[in-house]
Formats: structure tokens, C-alpha cells, sequence
């Protein structure tokens, strides 16, 4: 067993094994390195490795120095945010459709992994169109559909009405200029036809309500009917509206005044029930 004062010979370690230390304590002869004297040192992890007079695998190869530059912790994060960066600026490059033939990003479409299922692309006159149809009792429909025109503007319906560009503006603001976007609302069209309980308040009111102007534009202005339209119309616009961003036609709001006038208590007992909306007396009397 060694001891304390127990030896072991410089040939056994290997030339990384050792630090070379400066002994010389003349300050003069330590600036000429040439003429300083240099003591080796063991390092402090040394482990001997080299037995020349043993079996060859009782000798372990001397391993390459490693170096620690990129094992530092700021290292290794600087090399991911370097990757991440590149691999960001790949999927932007690739992303832009941005001056791109509406028949190249057909193609391209096609070629997407994460196209949504079971729509049929097509290129129509100057358009890009893309539908889900379905078919029932053997008569086909389309339920769906999103046009990419030739300036990059986008026309979205669903179940034959015209979708606002507000229920997908958190998306697309303007024009289509990634091939990303497109893809998103193609996944929320459908979203909105497989599970119809999903849809927003807003956007079937919206529907509700280009239903609904359309058969208005058919009337006289001054006729009952076009009246009764344009009061439900309207409600159904303030309904998706916040309480205090909500403004009233001058229509609802001399009718309110007027029924107001001929009863306060009526109008409030109205406006308790909280069924139509309808501006506070407040509102009103800031009118007068």
C-alpha cells in the first residue's frame, strides 16, 4: 500500500499531466524567459496512464487536450440563439409569397404539409380558390371557401355568405403577403364548419346581418317593412358592440326620445328588461 511518502515516476503521466511553474523569485531574469528556470508540476486530476513495461491495455492513449470555449454556458446558449435565428430567417424566406404567381403558390399549397384537409384547390380567371364542399342527398355545396385575388386581397364566405374581415383580423390585416396566413384562416374556415358551436357571437351576427341588407335594399325606405328591418339590423350590430362604445341612428334614437317623453317610467321599465339595446336616459337627455 503507498504512503504518504510513497513516489511515483514522471514516466507513468503523460506531457498534459503536467503545469510548468516559474520558480525564480529575480524579477529581472523572470522577464527574459529564456533564462528562467521552470518547475513541472503535477495537475491536480492527473491520473497515470503510461505503463511501457506492463500489457499494452494497462497504458491508455493520451487524449487530446479539450478545449472549453465552446462548453461554456454563454456559449452553448449563444450557439442555440444562433440556430434558432438561422432557422427563423429559413422559415420567413420560405414563408414569403410576397411577389409570387397566384399558379407558384398553387403549387406551393399543394405541396404543404400542413395544408387542412379536404380542401379543393383551384386556379379561376385572375383568383386562387380554395372550398370544402359537401355533399348531401347527392347534390354537392360548397360550405366554404377562401379567394386569394390577384392583388393579395382576401374574400372568405361561409355557407354563402361573405365573412367581415374583422372575425379574422387577428390573422390578416390588409393583403396576404405569407403563406402562413393563408394557411391559418383556411384552418379557422374550417374550424367554423366542423364545429359550428365554436363560432363567435360576432361572426353570426355578421352573417345574420348581410343576410338581412340585402332584402332591406329591396324596399322602399319608407315602408313599414324597410323600418322594421333596419331597427332589427341594427340591434343585432349593437348587440356585438360594447355597452359603452355603442352608437345609436338618429331613427333609434328619436324614437327612444319619444317614448321616453310620452312615459319615463315605461322607458326605464324597458330598459330594465335589458332585451334591446337601447341608450340610457343619460344618453338621451345629452341628445336634447
Amino acid at each position: 500500500m503507498p504512503t504518504k511518502h510513497s513516489k511515483l515516476c514522471s514516466l507513468h503521466f503523460t506531457p498534459d499531466d503536467f503545469v510548468l511553474e516559474c520558480q525564480d523569485s529575480n524579477s529581472t531574469r523572470r522577464k527574459r524567459k529564456s533564462e528562467t528556470p521552470l518547475r513541472r508540476r503535477l495537475k491536480d486530476d492527473a491520473v497515470p496512464s503510461v505503463f511501457p513495461n506492463c500489457p499494452a491495455y494497462l497504458s491508455s492513449p493520451a487524449a487530446a487536450s479539450r478545449t472549453t470555449s465552446r462548453a461554456t454556458s454563454s456559449s452553448r446558449h449563444q450557439r442555440e440563439a444562433d440556430r434558432m435565428a438561422a432557422l427563423e430567417q429559413s422559415f420567413f424566406s420560405n414563408d414569403d409569397i410576397a411577389g409570387l404567381s397566384l399558379s407558384t403558390i398553387l403549387q406551393r399549397l399543394k405541396a404543404e404539409a400542413c395544408l387542412p384537409d379536404d380542401y379543393q384547390l383551384a386556379a379561376v380567371e385572375d383568383s386562387l380558390v380554395a372550398c370544402l364542399i359537401a355533399v348531401k342527398t347527392c347534390v354537392p355545396s360548397i360550405t366554404g371557401s377562401i379567394v386569394l385575388h390577384s392583388d393579395f386581397s382576401v374574400t372568405v364566405s361561409l355557407n354563402g355568405q361573405v365573412v367581415s374581415a374583422s372575425q379574422y383580423s387577428n390573422i390578416l390585416k390588409g393583403t396576404i403577403d405569407s403563406l402562413s396566413q393563408l394557411l391559418n384562416i383556411m384552418a379557422r374556415l374550417k374550424a367554423w364548419i366542423t364545429e359550428p358551436s365554436e363560432r363567435p357571437l360576432a361572426l353570426c351576427i355578421d352573417m345574420t346581418v348581410n343576410l338581412l341588407k340585402p332584402a332591406a335594399d329591396t324596399l322602399e325606405h319608407d315602408s313599414d317593412e324597410y323600418r322594421k328591418l333596419s331597427f332589427i339590423t341594427e340591434q343585432l350590430q349593437l348587440l356585438s358592440t360594447s355597452k359603452y362604445g355603442r352608437s345609436y341612428s338618429p331613427q333609434l334614437t328619436i324614437m327612444c326620445y319619444m317614448i321616453s317623453a310620452a312615459s319615463s317610467a315605461a322607458y326605464n321599465v324597458i330598459l330594465e328588461e335589458n332585451i334591446l339595446c337601447l341608450p340610457s336616459t343619460s344618453t338621451l337627455k345629452m341628445s336634447e
